[in-house]
């Protein structure tokens, strides 16, 4: 089993990679500082407070989507901190490292909150792209 490095919120993109290539994960402690984060939950409790939970009438995908989670897909259109989150330089840089050498190009395609609540129960073990 690898290791889980926990590494400072100033750790340079060269050290961030280095930890992602030798564990496959890394910890960085408030890589967005508290400014940051105080602005995307201001910006994203109010969606929280008014999400109104929609079902698909099928019993088993309502059942496994939750009867007491939040989801909020399309983030970056609610919430403009997500976005300077998404072009901080640091991870773009860490996102070329993984990704680039994979493609020509990437972009981001999804951006979900998901906040499961008291009482909700578990989902089956799953991929999220069913393969």
């Amino acid at each position: 089993m690898g290791n889980l490095s926990r590494l400072p919120s100033d750790t340079s993109v060269a050290a961030i990679n280095a930890a992602l290539d030798a564990d496959g994960v890394v910890i960085v402690e408030h890589f967005y500082d508290a400014d940051w984060v105080a602005r995307y939950n201001g910006e994203v409790q109010p969606f929280i407070d008014n999400h109104k939970r929609t079902y698909t009438g099928v019993d088993v995908f309502d059942d496994f989507l939750g009867h007491h989670t939040v989801r909020l897909q399309g983030l970056p259109a609610k919430t403009p901190a997500l976005i300077d989150a998404l072009i901080d330089p640091r991870m773009l840089a860490v996102m070329d490292h993984l990704l680039l050498p994979l493609c020509t190009d990437y972009i981001l395609s999804a951006a979900e909150l998901i906040e499961i609540r008291k009482s909700e129960t578990a989902q089956s073990l799953h991929t999220d792209n069913n393969s």
